[in-house]
């Protein structure tokens, strides 16, 4: 058996496993060993109920003394367990795991696991992992233990115990010859190592090898792909000199260096025998899109059309109005195409659209360059759509070492200068105490003319005890039309239909109103230069990346704005990531440093369509990730 078969082909694991296990995303083998522990268990270690406190991490042994389901207002079940021991009693916590009323039984004894908090104002466990222990000897041998994640039906033991099935019958092939060199433990020993570690460097030995496999990967495929492109014959655009320059002259402004080094190494791209694919990189009102529009240009300078996507419908319209703006003077003919409107599409030198133009590409024809903006809002690259040339454009500050991998097979141009005369936006961080005099100076603003976006993690209120402080958008919505009595209150959210959300957009950016309270769904390319101050609620809930994001819809004009962070949290680690915002306003670093204390999720958001999602390795591990690129070149 190799670790490609499918999983069916392990020893007792049938069909109805493999449908649980699918859930898990381990449709093979190789899925099943790479399905690493998410955490220990050091049993030598365990503490008595008496002793735990909130914030341990503990395992300790306790009797089952009940087991119950409840359920919320919305109908949501709740599993409440009460164990005890010698010393007290605690509760644990699950949600929606109704069948633990059926497998745990009173007067058990468990092996408990997890992180001790509060539910309900008394000491609980939300979530922990346990295990039956049917003897006091079996208690006594327990050493160091995995537990894995899980899903309904599929318990950690039962999957330790096939990932141990596994490495008794799984052949391994043979290493490549150039991963002679590599002084690592081989592929079968590092997975021992990490799912049955003797102690801690025995693990993480073993991890870095499996970590180093799974970005060779990613770079073997994305230098495979490249030498693909290499091969392939491209639209040569040509020189497009003139074009540019005339182009340039006739900004309202003065483009940055970082801007016109971009536009040189594009359009040198353009003039390339095979196809360019490109990103470009910029912080928050950067200025990418006048760097794209300098390509379309240079492409339709030689008689070929262009498509730009945006990931939403306000974009695609922001997009159209400012492209048709700069480009039409040099004789390119905008069109606009999406899902609610079409205009001047038919004859377009440029469509700008939604995912839509996918859709529709036959009536536009082959071609010679498209630009995507967002792009990992997308999940779409070149080999979808025909055209010869690929541009995306991305404001989400990606750090070198997501580069490195992520696009490992295209080229990155990055814009790190702001426009002249950009002030920086002035960052706070509010606390519960001061939230009455930021409220009045925020008032004063409104008086002299200011523009207020508030912005709220959710819609609705959660009946979630665990988000019952998150502010949500409606509720707000109504203090806030209380609090600034007499001044017009917008909403918007990803609920309403398009034309109810460009109304509200487009009041707010005439000044009809003067507060918008809104779901993280401005967080990408909302204009409006009147709007100086930026509200964000329960700032905890949102990662530095996506905070920076919607700190850049205030700021776009030549008045000192200012971005007001509102959070309850006491926890300093918190506190500490939320500081940074009001230190620099610079994306990369506080990207860097999410990606060091949170993961990339908070990047990127989660389950983005795209985006290669880690099991072992991680995005900072820069040196792993240089000596997988090393050796996959070798390789290729």
């Amino acid at each position: 058996m190799r670790p490609s078969s499918p999983i069916t082909d392990l020893p007792l694991v049938g069909s109805a496993y493999a449908k649980k296990l699918a859930k898990i995303n381990i449709l093979t083998v190789e899925d099943l060993l790479t399905h690493i522990p998410r955490r220990y268990t050091h049993y030598d270690t365990s503490k008595r109920i008496a002793d735990l406190s909130p914030g341990d991490e503990v395992n300790f042994t306790a009797q089952l003394v009940s087991v119950e389901t409840s359920y919320t207002k919305g109908g949501k079940q709740i599993q409440r367990a009460v164990v005890s021991d010698e010393t007290g009693t605690i509760n644990l916590i699950w949600f929606n795991q109704r069948y633990l009323t059926r497998t745990l039984r009173e007067g058990s004894l468990l092996l408990i696991s997890g992180k001790v908090g509060f539910w309900s104002r008394s000491l609980a466990m939300v979530f922990p992992s346990y295990q039956i222990i049917h003897s006091k000897k079996q208690e006594g041998e327990l050493e160091i233990e995995p537990t894995y994640p899980t899903t309904e039906g599929i318990s950690s033991k039962w999957i330790r115990s096939r990932v141990r099935l596994a490495l008794k019958t799984v052949d391994f092939p043979d290493e490549h010859p150039v991963l002679v060199a590599l002084k690592m433990p081989k592929t079968k020993d590092a997975f021992k190592m990490v799912h049955f570690p003797k102690n801690e460097k025995d693990y993480e030995l073993g991890r870095k090898r499996l970590a180093f496999n799974e970005l060779l990967g990613l770079q073997i495929t994305a230098n495979i792909k490249r030498m693909q492109r290499v091969k392939k014959k491209g639209s040569q655009v040509g020189p497009a000199r003139q074009l540019i320059e005339d182009y340039l002259t006739a900004l309202p402004f003065e483009p940055t260096a970082d801007q016109l080094a971009a536009i040189n190494e594009i359009t040198t791209d353009l003039s390339k025998s095979f196809p360019m694919e490109r990103l470009l990189a910029g912080d928050v009102g950067s200025g990418k899109t006048v760097v794209a529009g300098a390509a379309i240009l240079a492409v339709s300078g030689v008689g070929r059309k262009s498509a730009l996507m945006a990931p939403t419908q306000i974009l695609a319209e922001q997009h159209y109005k400012l492209l048709k703006n700069l480009l039409a003077p040099h004789g390119v003919n905008v069109g606009l195409m999406t899902s609610k409107r079409k205009t001047g599409h038919e004859n377009a030198d440029l469509v700008v659209g939604t995912h839509s133009i996918i859709h529709n590409l036959k009536s536009i024809g082959k071609l010679g360059l498209v630009v995507i903006d967002e792009l990992h809002r997308f999940g779409v690259r070149q080999h979808e759509i025909d055209a010869d040339n690929f541009l995306a454009l991305t404001a989400t500050p990606i750090p070198r070492t997501v580069a490195l991998t992520l696009y490992g097979d295209i080229d990155v141009t990055t814009i790190k200068e702001m426009p002249k005369g950009r002030l920086p936006v002035k960052t706070w961080l509010v606390p519960k105490d001061k939230r009455p005099k930021a409220e009045d100076w925020i008032r004063k603003k409104l008086e002299t003319g200011g523009q207020l976006f508030v912005v709220c993690p959710f819609i609705e209120e959660s009946e979630h005890e665990l988000l019952a402080q998150t502010k949500a958008v409606k509720i707000e919505y109504q203090k806030l039309k209380k609090l600034y009595h007499g001044f017009s209150v917008g909403i918007l959210h990803g609920k309403m239909n398009i034309e109810e959300r460009n109304d509200q957009l487009e009041d707010f950016k005439r000044g009809k109103s003067s507060i918008l309270v809104s779901t993280p769904v401005i967080e990408v390319g909302i204009d409006i230069p009147r709007a100086t101050i930026m509200q964000i609620e329960s700032a905890q809930r949102f990662g530095l990346a996506q905070i920076h994001q919607l700190r850049g819809r205030v700021g776009r004009g030549d008045t000192q704005s200012y971005c007001l962070l509102f959070s309850e949290t006491r926890s300093e680690y918190t506190l500490r990531r939320l500081r940074a915002l009001t230190k620099t306003q610079s994306g990369t670093e506080l990207a860097e440093l999410d990606l060091s204390m949170r993961g990339p999720g908070e990047i990127f958001g989660t389950k983005q369509h795209g985006l290669p999602e880690l099991r072992i390795a991680r995005w900072d591990e820069l040196e792993l990730i240089k000596l997988a690129r090393n050796f996959s070149e070798k390789i290729v």
